[in-house]
């Protein structure tokens, strides 16, 4: 009985980039429903965000930040791909992230506005422990946000 659980342990160790994509894909799904707790549950209890200027964001500052982005939204999309993985150990992963995250304000629609488009590259640091991978620490190297220029009004709202 004792193999599997071995062998299953090692298979995400052996594949860190794998194990931690379907972390952020859970983000994402959990973005999308507007599920603060599903975000943070992939969170390392310790987490720091640190800003483009390398300030650290408080903990509660960054709850108020996102759910706040979350509770005013009418909707919102995301997409995370890792550019870059390398450990750091056995136990530590280091990955370039690029994250494309769209918010849709009320009343965009209706007045023809394009959805905000949030796009970041950071530098993401990953831990390996008993709860499986966490996000230990987010780094962001670079961040702007933009309407979407390819985005067409469905024509129902026009």
């Amino acid at each position: 009985m004792v193999l599997p659980f071995l062998l299953a342990s090692a298979m995400c160790v052996a594949s860190p980039q794998t194990a931690i994509q379907l972390q952020y894909d859970k983000m994402c799904q959990a973005a999308r429903h507007r599920f603060l707790d599903g975000i943070l549950s992939v969170r390392a209890p310790s987490y720091v965000a640190y800003n483009a200027l390398g300030h650290a964001m408080g903990r509660q500052q960054e709850l108020e930040n996102l759910g706040g982005a979350l509770k005013k939204a009418a909707s919102v999309d995301e997409a995370v791909k890792i550019l870059d993985c390398r450990m750091v150990g056995a136990t530590e992963a280091q990955l370039t992230v690029h994250d494309l995250m769209q918010f849709l304000w009320p009343g965009d629609l209706a007045a023809g506005r394009a959805p905000i488009m949030v796009e970041t590259l950071s530098r993401d640091t990953w831990v390996y422990g008993t709860g499986g991978w966490r996000l230990q620490t987010s780094r962001i190297l670079s961040q702007r946000s933009r309407r979407d220029p390819g985005y067409v009004v469905p024509a129902t709202v026009r």
